[in-house]
């Protein structure tokens, strides 16, 4: 699974290599990490992110491109901590 990103320079997709994509947009999904017990929202991100590629390897994606990526903390209680990703998701031309 590569996460691709829009290279203004280029006009075009590239992977993390900097390596043009050639690829299809196919469809936009979210994926969260819902409220986990004590934990930093960078971990927070990073299992939003797994589950972002599971849930893009469960649709057939060859790639994806990260559009937004946020996380919180309750700030009533110090505990749940979440995090949301959405993503394009795309395959080979």
């Amino acid at each position: 699974m590569k996460n691709v990103y829009f290279d203004e320079k280029l006009e075009s997709l590239v992977d993390e290599t900097g390596a043009k994509y050639e690829g299809r947009r196919f469809k936009t999904v979210s994926a969260s990490c819902p409220p986990y017990g004590t934990c930093s929202p960078q971990y927070a991100q990073r299992l939003a992110l797994f589950n972002l590629n599971v849930l893009a390897e469960k649709n057939g994606a060859e790639a994806y491109e990260v559009i937004r990526i946020e996380s919180y903390k309750n700030p009533e209680n110090m505990d749940p901590c979440m995090a949301t990703v959405t993503a394009i998701l795309y395959k080979s031309k």
